[in-house]
């Protein structure tokens, strides 16, 4: 349940805010109602749809859509994704949390415990023990004699013990929006033209793309939708086929794996008696 939370004008500020503002700028106005759902340890349940009906009951945004939210605040480090026992959760740095979040006691958080369990290998954590072995290794050559009349230089600390190494992740590569976009009026041009790339389509195209990194998928994709009489309307059963519908996972899917290809002549009866698949036509409201 959403909760009482003290946010300051630090926010504003936020260097990872900031960041995640110019990649997704809805992402990062809805952090302060995220602040509501955390616990008093700093953890929460990252299961999209209880989020969504906990912290945005009246907001337009679908289960999917918080879940790809939830990991861009993991991938710009503004809080921590992790699973246990094949639950989600999302937590921030105690030490951060417990900063602006001045009225928690913390002999509370000692005589009781969170109803999450605490997130193993969280970046905090793995920074504290980082510093912790740097700091004994430093120690050790301090007060451990060279045994060479002459000064010896001091051993640096292994490579894997600096905190930065501990922590450091390969970048992800960037989502080329302009070139999903671009192959798409260029193998679908039986399709709906795009007039604007929506912060919506962006988060869409940011998860897919997440999934299968590689223009050549976006590419059989729309080659694919564009032979299918079905998707085209050539055969005049369906005409709702577009750029939001085809890049929705469960649609996207089930185009790359032949659903939709012509068959015999036609398409798949099974396939386009239920075309929306997850009842994506109904929030086509909120794309445009």
């Amino acid at each position: 349940m959403a909760r009482k939370r003290f946010v300051t004008s630090d926010i504003s500020t936020d260097r990872k805010i900031a960041k995640l503002a110019e990649t997704d700028p809805i992402a990062a106005a809805l952090w302060p109602w995220f602040i509501t759902g955390f616990d008093d340890w700093g953890r929460m349940s990252a299961d999209p749809v209880e989020v969504k009906l906990t912290i945005f009951p009246a907001f337009p945004y679908t289960s999917e859509e918080i879940a790809e939210i939830i990991q861009l605040y993991h991938q710009h480090e503004i809080a921590y994704y992790y699973e246990v026992d094949e639950k989600p959760y999302l937590a921030v740095n105690p030490k951060n949390w417990l900063k602006y979040q001045t009225y928690i006691r913390k002999g509370k958080l000692e005589q009781q415990k969170s109803k999450h369990p605490e997130p193993p290998n969280a970046p905090w954590q793995q920074k504290e023990i980082a510093t912790i072995n740097v700091a004994k290794q430093q120690l050790a050559t301090i007060n451990v004699p060279s045994p060479s009349p002459s000064p010896s230089p001091s051993p640096s600390p292994s490579k894997d013990c600096t905190s930065s190494d501990v922590v450091k992740t390969a970048p992800a590569m960037p989502t080329p929006f302009d070139e999903i976009v671009s192959q798409y009026h260029k193998n679908c041009p039986s399709l709906p033209k795009i007039k604007k790339l929506t912060e919506k389509r962006k988060r869409a195209i940011r998860a897919r793309w997440r999934a299968d990194p590689d223009v050549e998928v976006f590419i059989t994709l729309f080659k694919k939708a564009e032979s299918s009489d079905f998707l085209t309307g050539r055969n005049g059963k369906w005409t709702s086929c577009n750029f939001d519908w085809l890049i929705n996972e469960a649609n996207m899917v089930k185009v790359l794996e032949g659903i939709y290809d012509n068959k015999g002549g036609g398409n798949d009866e099974r396939a386009w008696k239920d075309p929306g698949g997850d009842m994506a036509g109904k929030f086509r409201e909120f794309v445009t």
